[in-house]
Order: structure tokens, then sequence, then C-alpha cells
């Protein structure tokens, strides 16, 4: 037995990078990986040698070399290595950044892969690897590879016959897989929009994960991926209270749960979309929401729709993803790069589309947390018209899910009617509230008058907050019975609930409903002309801004009312002239920003808030002004 000593002195593990591909990788350094030995093994104790050689591993190449009694070598291309060989055993000790490793990794009998862990302190982490570009297991039978994948690239969804394996890769459609198939290990070519390439993957000895590269670019990268376990294609509806996983067509996952209410047919019934956080999943919201509102679960099929990039530390027993968004511009004024049409916002409602299309599905309520909440205010933005109602839950608006950046005016008044409840706790550390306050603003500047904010003192976890309340909000708000409108109505009257009140009587109107709820239009009515006629005259008179924030605040409870049309008829040329002259000011600040003239640009807005006061960007940039010049 050789023994030999390892370290790893490193700097953090590197940056994540995507290539032509598609897929992601540990490292920025360059990944091409030399030539190995053959992979041809027998069971017979193993040595150092046998460690020799490129691994492709799901930490990055480890490249391993040995000379005489030591090995050396590197991982993610810059990290050095050195240490214990025992057998067909490997420890390392390793430090990354601030943090030190210690890892056991062990070689498989083939000698093609090895298995282990790394420990950071108490926290403990498995490490996979396949040995690069070597021979494939002799006298290995094929493996079936077909079925669905999660790849670092995005799902593959392959098929097989005998030793031919076809498909396709990443739920935007633009990638397409073929190859052949020799033991565990299939090498392909690869083609996504106008690249193409040669690779391989090799499926560990567990048959539920895959490790592999490209090997014919300037900088090869990694491919790793684990199956889909227990999701099925176009399941069926399951029993009451019970819960199926999907596969939709364009390869995106779900979860599905049944209300508990029966298996009658499904036409009629409400469904409530949710949409996970980073690196989260939908499969625990699903199951929070059941457990915390068992009255929503009750007559409410529950869906959640996992992010089109799977996190490729996760494994199949918890797996974890992420949405992509950023690049999308869809209906708005923006036009985007190509090929990214088919981001989060496209495939979602894809699926969206397909689970109501099979179920008949009535009402549609959609609301995604912390990544997902960026990701609901563009649903709500871009997809009004099919959704009865949506609640971005601790996120926050993007520049293509602002009100002012759509020209259409069937859109925009979708949008209006289409009810939204923001919902943030005012602790979030995470996704900081004013996120959602200035949402909030900017769509009450743009007369969103079926927009409501909950925001509870709460924290980020999407566990603590008002989930049941927001949805009960928006069945409200969305009600399609008569009944059942009114006294929602009649209970936000009593509790001087104007805002809400102003919902419900626009909702009465949409259901030629409006003569049953007299009462209370008198109700807001009276409320709302207390102060009509002293903020009216502070509007024609325009003296200086002291009126502003009153009638902000008036506007916020009794916008919708028939008081409001004289006001805001008198103020609407103010709103004009203030925001014509605003235009430049923004301007001139975000220049002097991009010169490094900070004080210059605080100084541009600042006269915004004070000179443009009846602009949609005052509320927008008055808080933040106060803020800066108080800390001088």
């Amino acid at each position: 037995m050789r023994v030999l000593q390892l370290a790893l002195c490193c700097a953090a593990l590197g940056s994540w990078s995507t290539d032509a591909v598609g897929q992601t990788n540990v490292g920025d350094a360059d990944q091409s990986v030399p030539d190995s030995r053959s992979g041809s093994h027998s069971s017979a104790v193993a040595d150092a040698a046998d460690w020799q050689g490129a691994w492709t591993t799901d930490r990055g190449l480890l490249e391993l070399k040995l000379d005489d009694d030591s090995i050396s070598g590197q991982l993610g291309g810059k990290t050095k290595v050195q240490g214990v060989v025992d057998g067909r055993r490997l420890q390392l000790s390793y430090s990354s950044g601030f943090y030190r490793y210690e890892a056991t990794l062990a070689l498989d009998d083939s000698g093609h892969s090895f298995s282990g862990e790394s420990k950071r302190g108490r926290t403990t982490s498995s490490w996979d690897g396949v040995r690069a570009q070597a021979d494939p297991v002799p006298d290995a039978e094929p493996l079936d590879f077909s079925g669905h994948w999660l790849l670092s690239w995005g799902v593959a969804q392959l098929s097989q016959e005998g030793n031919q394996v076809e498909g396709t890769y990443g739920a935007n459609g633009f990638g397409s897989i073929k190859g052949t198939v020799s033991g565990r290990r299939l090498d392909f070519q690869w083609k996504r929009i106008r690249a193409s390439g040669h690779g391989w993957l090799e499926v560990l000895p567990d048959g539920q994960r895959l490790l592999g590269q490209t090997v014919d670019s300037k900088t090869n990268r990694e491919i790793v991926g684990t199956r889909a376990i227990g999701y099925e294609p176009e399941p069926a509806a399951p029993a009451p209270g019970s819960t199926v996983r999907g596969i939709a067509s364009n390869g995106m996952l779900y979860v599905l749960r049944w209300p508990e209410s029966g298996n009658e047919p499904t036409f009629g019934r409400d469904a409530i979309v949710l949409l996970h956080g980073s690196n989260f999943t939908t499969a625990g919201m699903v199951g929070v929401v059941a457990k915390r509102w068992p009255e929503i679960a009750a007559k409410n099929a529950i869906i959640g729709i996992q992010g089109e990039n799977w996190a490729r530390w996760s494994k199949a027993d918890d797996l974890r993803f992420n949405y992509t968004y950023v690049n999308w511009m869809g209906r708005s004024t923006y036009r985007g790069y190509p090929y990214t049409d088919r981001e989060s916002p496209a495939l979602v409602m894809e699926v969206i589309d397909e689970i109501v299309q099979r179920h008949q599905f009535r009402r549609l309520f959609v609301g995604g947390h912390s990544q997902g909440g960026y990701l609901t205010y563009v649903l709500h933005m871009h997809f009004p018209e099919k959704l009865a109602g949506t609640f971005p839950i601790a996120g926050g608006m993007i520049m293509q899910a602002e009100p002012d950046v759509f020209e259409d005016a069937d859109l925009q008044r979708a949008q209006r009617d289409t009810p939204m409840v923001i919902v943030h706790g005012r602790r979030d550390r995470v996704v900081g509230y004013s996120s959602s306050t200035y949402a909030y603003h900017r769509l009450l500047d743009h007369d969103f008058h079926n927009v409501n904010l909950l925001s509870p003192d709460a924290g980020h976890p999407f566990d603590f907050l008002p989930i049941g309340d927001a949805l009960a909000w928006l069945d409200g708000a969305s009600s399609i019975d008569g009944d059942s409108l009114r006294v929602w109505a009649e209970q936000a009257a009593e509790a001087n609930d104007w805002r809400s009140v102003g919902t419900a009587l626009k909702r009465a109107k949409d259901l030629s409903q409006f003569d049953q709820l007299d009462q209370v239009r008198q109700a807001h009515e009276q409320a709302a002309s207390a102060r009509s006629q002293e903020l009216l005259a502070d509007i024609r008179n325009n003296l200086d801004s002291s009126w502003i924030d009153g009638y902000l605040e008036w506007k916020e409870q009794f916008g919708a009312s028939e008081t409001a049309v004289e006001l805001q008829a008198a103020f609407e040329p103010l709103r004009q002239e203030h925001t014509a002259r605003a235009k430049p000011l923004l301007a001139e600040a975000r220049k002097l920003f991009r010169e490094k003239k900070q004080d210059a640009g605080w100084e541009k807005y600042r006269q915004v808030v004070e000179q443009c006061y009846a602009s949609p960007h005052y509320r927008t940039w008055k808080d933040r002004v106060t803020k800066h010049f108080s800390a001088e």
C-alpha cells in the first residue's frame, strides 16, 4: 500500500458560467480534458495509480497525476490538490475561501466512477465523479437512458431504441441530443440554435444520477444530472386530498394536489398556482398551504410549477429549481434579445394552459414567493386575461412589469381589471419590504384600483405570511356569485375598508349586480365626500405641495368612487404638466449617476419630489430623497 499526502488549497470554487449549450459549470478556468487511461479494471485492491487521470465530478474537473509516491493535480482548473490514498479510498483535506473541508472518496469496482462525501464542520454533502473520456465498462449491457432527466443544461426528454438515443434538452425547446449507448455511457452530438458539438454522459452506479462532459470546445464543460423520479407525463387527477407529480409537454415539472371535496367532475372548480423562491421547490409550498389553510385545500386544486432550471446541487429526494425572466420582454414596449422569448413567463403559462385544458378549471389564482413573486408580477402584466387574480409574495417589480411600458389598450384594461394582492412582511431581510411598497404605489399611480397590500409584522419565510387572507380577498374581488359578493362588500364597509368596497362595486358592475349593492354604494360615496370638496379646492388652487399626500391617501381609499371622478378630472392636467417636467430631470439624474456625480444626481431627484409632486414619480422618490438628505 502506498501512502500519499493530499491537501487542497484554493480560492473559492469560482463563479458559475454558461456556454452555448446552456449548461452550467463551476470555475472560470479552462476546463479542457486531457486523455485518460482506459477504464478497464479488475476488482482487485487498487493503488494510487488507479486514481490517476481526469475525473468529471459534480464539483468541477478533477485532474490527478501520479509522480513516484505522490499525487498532485487540480480541481476546477485552478485548485491544487494533494493527499492520502489507501487502496480504493482517497482522503482529501482542502480549503475553499475561508472554509476547510475533509473529504472521503471511494472507487467503484469498475474503476470508472467514485462516490463519497465532503464535510465542512457539521455540514456534509455528496461528491461524485466519473472518468473523463475513458472507454466504457467492458462487456456491460447498454443502459436505458430513456425518460426525463434533469440536467445542468435543462430538463432532457430522451427516447431509446436498442443502443440509439435521441431527444431534446431545455424546456425552451432549443436543444437536441442524438447518440449511442455503450454500457453506462452515452456518446452524443448536441445542437442548440446555431451551436453544435459532441459530448458524453455516464450514469453513476446508483442508476439515478449522471455526469458528463462536452469534449470539443475550447473550454469544455461538465454536465450534471439526475432522473426526474416520481414525475410522470400527463398524470390523471389524483384522489381527493392527494397529490401527483407531472411533466408538462415542454418538460416543466409540476405538483398537483386535488381538493378534498370529492371526485366529482372538475368543471367549475378553481385552482391556485404556486411559484417558488430561489433554489427552492413548490412541492413543499403545496403542502404548507394545504396544512395551514385547510378550508382552501378543501375546495381548490393547488398546483406548484417548478422552475425550468434545476439546481444542480440538489438530489432526487429534495429537488430544487430556479426560474428565468430577466431577459423576457413579452408584450411590453421593450424588445428582448434573440431566443429569450422562451424563459419562465412563457413556459409557466404553457404549463398552466395545459393543466387548465385537461382539468377544466374555472378561476385561476397565481401567486409566487420571493423569486416567484417577481415572476408573478410579470405574469399579471403580460397574461391578465387568463387569470382571475394574482398574489405576489415578498417579491418585487422588474422593468418589464412596470405599468407604463405597455401600449395595447385591451391589455392595459385587463391588467387593471384583474385583482392583485401584494403580500410582504415588514421585517423581511431578504427582499426588502420597500420592494412591495414601490410596486403598490406604482400601480396606484397608474390607476390600478383592484390592487391591495397586506403587510404583516413578519419576515421572509412563506410559511408565516397571510396567504389565506390574500386568497380570501381575491375570492371576493373576482366573485362570480352575487350573494357572496354582497356579503364581502358589506363586511368591508363595516370595517371601513373602502378600497375593498370600491373593488366589490366594480365587480358588481361586471356581474350586472350593481343594484344589489346600493346601500354599500351609498355608504362608500358618503365616506368619500367627507373631504372631497376640501381636496378639490386644494387641487385647483395648488398653492404648494402640502395637499398632495392627503389627496393620494384619499385616492387610495376612494379612487374607484363616483365622487373621485371630479377630483381626478381636476388633477389630470396638473399630473400631465408635472410628468412632462419630471422626465428631463430623471434623465439628467441617471446621467449624473453614470458619471459618478451622485450629489448632483440626488439634487435632480429632489427637484422631482419638490417640483413634480403631481407626477407618478413623486412617491417613487420621496422616501428615498428624504432618507438620503436626512443622513447627511
